[in-house]
């Protein structure tokens, strides 16, 4: 800042204003390289060149997004979009300011809190198929050379993942959309894509409808990498503590074990059902970090109250979900 601080300081979020996308996924924000409002210019807004960085959304730690602002109007603050970012999915922020009292009720919280964001919900299909062992090379083949291509003319389709259990033969598509009426649009020319990838899969096929609350990643995944998923049953009006409590909680944990990835938390609140999908490096750092996983599991559902149903570890055949950071 330049010049003396003001008789009236508030702090708002000024930089968190854009997410940035890349080649399969949007996992970043840009933040700014300095605080606070530019002294040098007349209408006091953010300037382009206190852009520094993009930086995982996860990562930007309050003291790289939070600024003062000294001698601000007594009307709002403008935060300006400082990129221009090819995002499906996109968080808006509004900083305002005025008396103390008008700025908690915006902030969500004493002086001082990050304003609350507004957030998009994306929305998922996933496919589960029994398939015959010997069958799973063919599905992921059909999958690759028939499904990719024709999602990726559907409009709203966001991406596909394939999780892939050899041993079992369980096979689970999810395909990610970006509107619940893209979504079901989408029905009818999808269900002879399933239909076909049944066959190759040589398997039966069941379908489950999703939203998804909670996506970090960490950083992408390369060949080899795995995923450890467990489905919960939350308790009748708990879904949002659920999902709170992943953010806030279990994310930060997860973050620490051995060749953590990324992780997403999916949700059906007409059922209470959740699934939680995390995914490692290799399998081998998924066999070390076994034990620690089933402790911070059972501690956080019994906190919850939640009842575990499942847990499940693949290979991770394909990874094509362009997911935002939603955490």
């Amino acid at each position: 800042m330049v010049g003396a601080v003001a008789r009236r300081t508030v702090r708002v979020a000024v930089a968190v204003v854009a997410r940035q996308e890349s080649i399969e996924g949007v996992n970043e924000i840009v933040v700014a390289a300095c605080s606070g409002l530019d002294d040098r210019d007349p209408g006091r807004r953010m300037r382009d060149e206190h852009v520094a960085q993009a930086v995982a959304a996860r990562r930007a730690e309050a003291a790289h997004i939070v600024g003062e602002i000294d001698n601000a109007p007594a009307g709002s603050v403008d935060v300006e979009h400082v990129g221009v970012h090819n995002s499906r999915v996109r968080t808006e922020i509004i900083a305002t300011r005025g008396p103390e009292e008008e700025s908690n009720h915006r902030t969500g919280g004493a002086a001082g809190a990050l304003p609350r964001t507004r957030e998009w919900i994306v929305y998922a299909r996933s496919t589960t198929i029994e398939a015959q062992p010997d069958s799973i090379d063919a599905g992921i083949a059909y999958v690759c050379d028939e499904v990719m291509p024709a999602l990726e003319t559907m409009t709203g389709c966001t991406g596909l993942s394939l999780l892939v259990d050899r041993e079992s033969g369980r096979c689970i598509i999810t395909t990610a959309w970006d509107s619940d009426e893209a979504m079901q649009a989408s029905a009818d020319d999808v269900a002879p894509l399933r239909d076909r990838a049944a066959e190759s899969f040589k398997g039966g096929v069941a379908v489950a409808m999703w939203n998804i609350a909670a996506m970090h990643r960490d950083h992408q995944s390369a060949d080899g990498a795995c995923v450890r998923a467990t489905w919960f049953k939350v308790p009748n009006g708990q879904m949002d503590r659920a999902v709170d409590l992943y953010r806030d909680s279990v994310l930060p944990a997860l973050e620490e074990l051995e060749g953590f990835c990324s992780a997403s938390l999916m949700i059906d609140r007409s059922s209470g059902r959740a699934v939680s999908s995390v995914v490692f490096d290799n399998n081998e750092a998924m066999d070390r970090n076994r034990e620690q996983a089933r402790s911070l599991r059972v501690a956080r559902l019994r906190e919850l109250g939640a009842d575990q149903m499942d847990v499940g570890e693949f290979e991770l055949a394909l990874a094509h979900l362009r997911l935002p950071e939603l955490a």
